[in-house]
């Protein structure tokens, strides 16, 4: 008995299907069956032909097999409307697929994660694979950004999974089983799956939660060895700031052998802070900036302001993000008052308070779990 998952319309147009009679060694098929169909001829001979999945209640008792078209996992309809394997993925499954157009040059200071992307992809040529990233760290900082610049520089396709999503789901397990397998389907593309702002998914602690992670770590485990079900190319990115109610509910997530490598994203250091500087003033066309008030003149400025509420001695107080609102809001003024002069400048220096104030003591505990994994 086997249920067969077969969206291409021309299996069913030519008969095509009753080939599979011989692959599989049944002596009956049905077609489109219903639930009475199937209490009917739950036999050893039986073939069961649809373009959905197997209901619910037969699923323990039903194999399911995906029949991919001549096209791969896109159906010929599909292919000859143009759909891109991103745009079919998405429409079946929900989630979000892009192609990334940035690559790590786009990135500002982050020099360690720049010199770790060049180090595996020189290792990657050799044979060398990475299964799973985490990047733990304070807001603003660029984890996310980084994944997106890691998808392009590596070309892969970028997937947005959400397990809280996969959570409302009526099964969720199922859900997660689904995606993984519609992607291995699509044989020619390799991809990076960001799982943003973990602690989110997994912190709650209810059974269905502990649920989804166990299925997960399960997946992570097995992902490129040869007890995986799954024969896709993936890296998996996942994304935290405080980690506080994995470390104390799910230390097991954090082992080393389910990622390969566990970063923490700090505030930039002086260098990286002068780098991203010049990086945004360039993208908002502000360079003319520093004539009226120099890199290094900004640099004190901002030192100085934000001074005693800065606990790491030799970081800039300013994230990434707050770096690009600084020269966001000059944009702003430019386009408002015609100029930028320095009284200017010190206003926005004052309108952008840094994250290491407005949530110190959060802050100051995310710092604490640094010591945890390689700061970079």
């Amino acid at each position: 008995m086997i249920w067969l998952q077969v969206e291409e319309i021309d299996y069913y147009n030519d008969n095509k299907y009753k080939e599979f009679l011989k692959k599989y060694k049944k002596k009956m098929y049905i077609l489109f069956p219903n639930e009475n169909d199937i209490k009917d001829n739950i036999t050893p001979d039986t073939m069961f032909i649809a373009p959905y999945d197997v209901p619910k209640k037969f699923k323990s008792l039903i194999p399911q097999v995906k029949i991919n078209s001549v096209y791969g996992a896109l159906t010929t309809q599909e292919y000859q409307l143009g759909i891109t394997s991103s745009q079919a993925l998405e429409n079946r499954l929900g989630i979000t697929i892009v192609n990334s157009t940035y690559s790590i040059n786009d990135i500002g200071g982050a020099f360690g994660l720049k010199q770790w992307t060049a180090d595996y992809l020189k290792a990657s040529e050799k044979g060398y694979k990475v299964k799973a990233i985490l990047l733990a760290g304070i807001p603003g900082t660029g984890k996310t950004f980084f994944a997106k610049c890691f998808a392009g520089e590596t070309n892969r396709k970028l997937v947005f999974l959400n397990l809280s999503d996969i959570l409302t789901k009526e099964e969720p397990i199922v859900e997660l089983d689904k995606i993984h397998t519609y992607l291995s389907n699509f044989e020619e593309d390799k991809f990076i799956i960001l799982l943003d702002e973990i602690e989110k998914m997994i912190g709650n602690q209810s059974p269905a939660e502990k649920q989804i992670l166990g299925a997960f770590l399960t997946l992570l485990n097995e992902m490129n060895t040869k007890t995986s079900k799954y024969t896709l190319d993936v890296i998996y990115i996942a994304t935290a700031n405080n980690l506080s109610s994995i470390l104390n509910h799910n230390p097991e997530f954090l082992r080393r052998g389910r990622f390969d490598e566990l970063f923490f994203i700090n505030i930039p250091d002086l260098d990286s802070a002068r780098d991203i500087i010049k990086l945004y003033a360039k993208k908002f066309n502000l360079e003319y900036v520093f004539d009226i008030c120099s890199i290094e003149d900004i640099i004190n400025i901002v030192e100085d302001k934000y001074l005693k509420d800065n606990a790491q001695a030799n970081k800039f107080p300013y994230s990434p993000s707050e770096i690009e609102t600084f020269f966001k809001l000059l944009d702003f003024k430019e386009k408002a008052k015609g100029e930028i002069t320095e009284e200017i400048v010190n206003d926005v220096i004052d309108a952008v308070i840094p994250i290491i104030k407005t949530a110190k003591d959060g802050i100051n505990a995310m710092i604490g779990q640094r010591e945890l994994f390689l700061e970079i």
